[in-house]
């Protein structure tokens, strides 16, 4: 988990200058997949335990609690998944629709604390919420590339690391 956790953070601070575009999302995701639902939770929130407390955009702790609820629903449902395809799943559609999914709903829900925090009336509430819709496409444009390239990928990367360590003794 650690390694899986600092491989997130890392790459966010690798590509800080491209808004909205993070491996973190896929990292997350796979983990859950390959490792199973509390893997791919903790993994998520540590990301965004670390990520938030040292973001380069600056902290406010409503929005940061948002992100690490909102990033333990991608390795959540990559859990889920492996529960629900015990074994490895050669549909290459799951996960961009995953991707869509969960990025838009990961995106709804923080600009909607986003919006609750400093909007003064409906109007400006309405306004804030408009004003993410760029940003969540973006964001869902990106992951959904990302997860259709690289969960397989990825996944065979993490199958190929398991096999390094077996019968190694803890």
């Amino acid at each position: 988990m650690a390694v899986l956790t600092a491989s997130c953070v890392v790459s966010n601070y690798a590509l800080i200058w491209l808004p909205n575009v993070k491996l973190m999302d896929l990292i997350v995701f796979v983990s859950g997949l390959k490792f199973g639902k509390l893997v791919g939770v903790l993994v998520g929130a540590l990301t965004w335990v670390i990520y938030g407390l040292f973001n380069p955009y600056g902290f406010f702790l409503p929005i940061w609690l948002a992100c690490i609820i909102g990033e333990t629903f991608y390795g959540l449902v990559g859990g889920v998944l492996r529960s629900v395809f015990r074994e490895k799943f050669k549909l290459f559609f799951v996960p961009t629709v995953i991707a869509v999914l969960v990025t838009i709903i990961y995106d709804l829900w923080t600009n909607f604390v986003f919006a609750i925090m400093f909007a003064t009336d409906q109007q400006a509430f309405a306004l804030m919420i408009a004003s993410g819709i760029p940003f969540m496409f973006i964001h869902t444009f990106a992951n959904t590339v990302l997860f259709t390239l690289g969960t397989y990928p990825l996944s065979f990367a993490f199958d190929k690391v398991g096999t390094i360590f077996q019968g190694v003794e803890t």
